[in-house]
């Protein structure tokens, strides 16, 4: 090493074969079981862009070199120790991708390197709500590789997981449900849910004004012996937000939100050299406490309507995604296309918590079909 680390570290010893590239001046390694070569190049294509996006939005990269080692899937995680990643192999190194789903050797690598940022450069304070810095924060990063790589339709499919995890995590809590910014050793909450607090924060306010906040954090706590607490974050959050959004700072990280929000019955219509579907919503806000309890809440929320067409692969294709703001719980939008609407939908990125999304989206009919 040549610069001080934590007194946090890693021994794994093994017969491996090293593969090598290079980041500007970051030496990137790999070690592997010779027989494991499958994903090598994954995980070298989201080290690189995770080094360009995180030192380009947020600071310089501590080291120079940043290793990952394959250990044997007697335990099936990651961890993120100062420029070494012991890496299992049954979540990266075997793991066959498939272009229909996740790539998790992407996603896992992009969420380690993250960790040099939040976890090593930023150490949180040891408070309650803590890790929706160091895990929180990885996971938008790594979110953030998926989005500038991704379709929005494949993009959707990690946004899914995610809330899928959190809702399973939630429904089988047996102390109390805490919101973000006071979870409480609940990976439900700080992995899944924040993956999806982060994302739908840079979506309503931007991605450089999320960025702007997480850099003006690094400069006040980076790689020192001050630890923030949750409040300082969301007060650099608000700081970035507009007026209009701010109450979409303590929907996330502060409360308990939940939505019903559902398509029913969209129709279409052709119109001169156009289609028009018209889509009727329902959209219903709750906020939960930690026992549970739920009361329904006035909404005077934006929210995505898409509306998707047939692509030329023959798979449903994104054509239209717009944000309207929503102050009943009922309404009627019209869309007018050039292509033909097959299939509309009201958040159907998974942006929101929606404990049913089977009722987000619904296939448009036609009068004369």
């Amino acid at each position: 090493m040549d610069k001080p680390i934590f007194n946090f570290f890693n021994i794994i010893s093994g017969e491996y074969a090293v593969k090598k590239e290079q980041w500007n001046d970051v030496a990137l390694e790999i070690y592997y079981h010779k027989d494991h070569p499958f994903n090598l190049g994954v995980m070298f294509n989201s080290l690189k862009k995770g080094l360009e996006y995180n030192t380009k939005n947020f600071a310089p990269y501590l080291y120079k070199q940043v290793r990952i080692i394959e250990f044997p899937r007697y335990r099936g995680f990651a961890q993120s120790f100062s420029n070494t990643v012991p890496f299992s192999e049954s979540i990266g190194f075997i793991f066959k991708n498939d272009p229909e789903k996740l790539d998790m050797g992407y996603y896992v690598t992009a969420h380690e390197l993250a960790h040099q940022w939040w976890g090593h450069m930023v150490v949180e304070s040891g408070n309650i709500g803590n890790q929706m810095y160091s895990e929180g924060l990885a996971q938008y990063s790594s979110l953030m590789l998926l989005k500038h790589t991704l379709t929005q339709e494949q993009l959707s499919r990690y946004l899914k997981f995610e809330l899928d995890g959190y809702l399973r995590g939630r429904s089988s809590e047996k102390k109390k449900e805490n919101p973000l910014d006071h979870s409480d050793g609940q990976p439900y909450i700080h992995y899944q849910k924040a993956s999806l607090a982060y994302f739908a924060l840079q979506d309503y306010i931007g991605e450089d004004n999320v960025n702007k906040a997480l850099r003006k954090l690094i400069l006040n706590y980076g790689s020192s012996d001050n630890y923030p607490t949750t409040d300082i974050l969301t007060g650099y959050f608000k700081e970035v937000t507009p007026d209009s959004l701010k109450y979409l700072v303590d929907d996330l990280f502060s409360k308990i939100t939940l939505f019903e929000n559902r398509v029913v019955n969209p129709t279409g219509k052709k119109v001169g050299n156009q289609y028009e579907v018209t889509i009727p919503v329902q959209t219903l806000k709750y906020y939960a406490d930690r026992d549970g309890n739920e009361k329904l809440t006035p909404i005077k929320d934006y929210i995505d309507v898409g509306v998707y067409i047939m692509g030329a692969d023959g798979k449903d294709k994104l054509a239209s995604l717009k944000k309207y703001k929503f102050t009943t719980d009922k309404n009627t939008i019209t869309v007018k296309l050039k292509d033909k609407p097959i299939r509309v939908g009201i958040d159907p990125i998974y942006k929101l918590v929606d404990r049913n999304t089977e009722d987000n989206n619904a296939v448009v009919t036609y009068a004369n079909e």
